[in-house]
């Protein structure tokens, strides 16, 4: 029986522990994914330990379990909810689209924080992390007071990928009061490790640091994060001057201590705009109520661009502390002229970079143009040049790749970088004259020295700055050239092989350049011999000048080359057997042939009486006064080609028994192998 108990009592059992341990489950605090959002006054809160009071409309975080809150269903932005983290409480609060608008002066809460961290008279004031919600866009406003305020010595620590815009205005006579777009006072410190932040303010506030009290510091490591100020006032000819990242225009204490301001990374915009603005990122001494001890400025990373009406020079200024830039991109700035530890380091938004760093030109292809400069520290190397295999002509700049750069072999640098970084000027080797920019063009021996301008390594941490200049001895050769053809004039006999030039065709001129006979080359012909006839063979001779303008550039095999063209040598009348073949003049029926020697005149072309057979040979008819000879003979027939070379003289063949030649006025009547002279 007792054991028969005992298995009824079991399942009972069982059964109680199991509900035992899901009531456990459901009810557990801070299981927030368990339980349902909750409506506190305009915001829904899911999950974290937390209370509401409606009558201050103040919602209290009051533990360190996750929470997110958002607007509560139906409720699109509030103008009286705020939110707190109690003293001493590191908070983990997650914004999704979280909209409060106090700017409204009538409205009771208008001149209250949204977002308090601590407050400023608690010495324990804890740390908040506050992610912003991914997709989400988190709009707190406000006037007379910061919107987002972190108390006495605590600390605030933005991240995330949503949006988070706040601003503080400017709406009120008794300006001192006005806040910050996200104030840190009293040594509350401010970190921004991500997401997209868009702070304003107006008046006595920075945009990002402190409004009515000390700065404890502030850190940017990542985001995308915009500081404008807009500060127009001044009073009692003290300025407010406040900065866009930094100090705002007033305190309370007597002469605090203010936290650095350290940039490592992400992409900070600062503008401190108005007629009273300080700088736009850092501290400005000119303020209302007193002086301060500020604290350091160190810039090490990120994508830097700074405005300031009030400091349009130095708009990045730490008035009595340490500006240390040791790293990042900005939006202007110079370059290093000299770089290297004893040279100037250039300079970002007027600022020297820290000693052993140097200002060089951003040419990461995704930020250059928005970011042209960047600071790294050096790398200093020995440079070395030497030209890299031979060089030939080509009517260009000799190729940079054509010298072998180097540096240290634990230098991270591919050396075609360090072609692309190179200046190069040249000069005529052991001259000692000036040098000339650029690389050599013409065939010659040159020194070519090269100076390489900073740019960062491989590893995108170092800028290498060469220790100085390199010498390479560079030599361009001559281009080969080879004719291709030549032609040559036709001429008239004269009894010698030389052959008038006219055109040389060459092949391997590079550039479109073309040689010119004189300037660039001579050209000589020679006939085969000197004996008339058409398409005469001539050999032609080319040889280059050395000093041509074009042709310096170009060599011949064995400094000269030779061709073939063909030419015509023109007749004389002595060609083949003109003027005495077997038959002329001594024909069967006149016979004598006395006639010969026509227009072998002295003077007046009174020849005399010729030889027999010899019509035509007329030595010295250009003697004649005039020599228009005219010689007719019987039926014989000239074969001649071309007249005498001087005179106007002309063979004329026909039926005519007799000759009449003309000389000058005189008249010789030649009759079948009878002559008269003139009287």
């Amino acid at each position: 029986m007792k054991e028969r108990l005992m298995r009824r009592k079991a399942p009972r059992r069982a059964l109680l522990m199991f509900a035992l341990v899901l009531a456990a489950l459901v009810f557990a605090p801070g299981r927030a994914a368990l339980a349902e959002p909750v409506t506190a006054g305009d915001y829904s809160v899911d999950g974290g330990d937390w209370s509401y009071d409606a009558n201050q409309h103040l919602l209290t975080i009051l533990t360190g379990t996750e929470v997110t809150i958002s607007m509560a269903d139906g409720v699109e932005q509030t103008a009286s909810d705020r939110i707190a983290v109690a003293d001493g409480v590191d908070a983990n609060v997650t914004l999704d689209g979280v909209n409060a608008d106090f700017t409204d002066i009538n409205a009771s809460k208008s001149s209250y924080n949204i977002l308090t961290i601590g407050s400023p008279a608690s010495p324990t004031s804890g740390g908040t992390r506050l992610t912003l919600a991914a997709g989400s866009v988190n709009r707190l406003r406000t006037t007379m007071s910061d919107a987002i305020s972190v108390g006495n010595k605590g600390t605030l620590t933005i991240g995330g990928t949503g949006e988070l815009d706040v601003e503080s205005t400017d709406y009120s006579s008794y300006h001192y009061p006005n806040g910050s777009g996200i104030g840190a006072n009293y040594g509350g410190f401010i970190v921004i490790e991500g997401g997209t932040i868009n702070a304003r303010a107006q008046g006595a506030g920075a945009a990002i640091g402190s409004s009515q009290g000390y700065l404890g510091g502030i850190r940017i490591s990542g985001g995308d994060v915009t500081a404008t100020t807009d500060s127009d006032f001044y009073t009692s000819g003290n300025s407010y001057n406040a900065s866009a990242i930094g100090n705002g225009g007033y305190f309370a204490g007597s002469n605090p201590q203010y936290g650095d301001i350290v940039i490592e990374g992400g992409t900070v915009s600062a503008k401190a705009g108005g007629s009273q603005s300080g700088a736009a990122i850092g501290y400005y001494p000119a303020y209302y109520g007193g002086s301060f001890t500020p604290g350091d400025v160190s810039i090490t990373g990120g994508y830097i661009t700074a405005a300031s009406n009030g400091l349009p020079a130095t708009p990045i200024l730490d008035a009595g502390g340490k500006l240390s830039i040791t790293g990042g991109f900005f939006g202007a700035g110079t370059l290093s002229v000299t770089p290297g530890d004893d040279g100037d380091r250039g300079a970002v938004y007027g600022a020297e970079p820290d000693p052993g760093y140097t200002v060089i030109a951003d040419e990461e292809p995704d930020s250059k143009a928005a970011y042209p400069v960047r600071v790294l520290k050096n790398d200093p190397y020995d440079l070395s040049a030497a030209q890299d295999g031979p060089a030939v002509y080509d009517a260009g700049a000799l190729d940079p790749e054509a010298i072998a750069l180097g540096a240290r072999a634990d230098v991270a640098v591919d050396p075609a970088e360090l072609t692309d970084h190179a200046t190069f000027r040249h000069r005529s080797q052991g001259t000692g004259g000036p040098w000339t920019d650029g690389l050599p063009e013409d065939a010659g021996a040159y020194e070519v020295e090269v100076t390489e301008r900073p740019f960062a390594d491989g590893t995108g941490k170092l800028a290498l700055i060469p220790r100085g200049a390199a010498i390479a001895e560079v030599t361009i050769d001559r281009r080969p050239l080879e004719v291709a053809s030549a032609s040559a004039a036709p001429k008239a006999y004269d009894g010698k092989t030389d052959a008038s030039v006219s055109g040389v065709e060459f092949t391997g001129l590079v550039g479109g350049e073309h040689l010119w006979p004189g300037e660039d080359y001579e050209a000589t012909g020679s006939f085969a011999d000197a004996e008339p006839g058409q398409d005469k063979n001539v050999v032609v001779t080319v040889s280059l000048r050395q000093d041509g303008p074009r042709s310096r550039n170009y060599i011949l095999s064995e400094g000269h080359a030779s061709a073939n063209a063909t030419a015509g040598i023109l007749g004389d009348g002595h060609d083949g057997h003109d003027g005495r073949d077997g038959k002329d003049g001594r024909d069967g029926r006149d016979g004598n042939g006395h006639d010969g020697r026509d227009g072998r005149d002295g003077k007046n072309g009174a020849g005399t009486i010729g030889q027999k057979g010899e019509n035509g040979k007329n030595g010295t008819s250009a003697s004649g006064a005039r020599g228009d000879a005219v010689a007719r003979k019987g039926d014989a027939k000239v074969r001649g080609s071309k007249m005498p070379s001087t005179g106007d003289a002309a063979w004329i063949a026909g039926g005519a028994s007799t000759a009449l030649l003309v000389a000058g006025s005189c008249f010789i009547v030649l009759s079948r192998g009878k002559a008269l002279r003139c009287k």
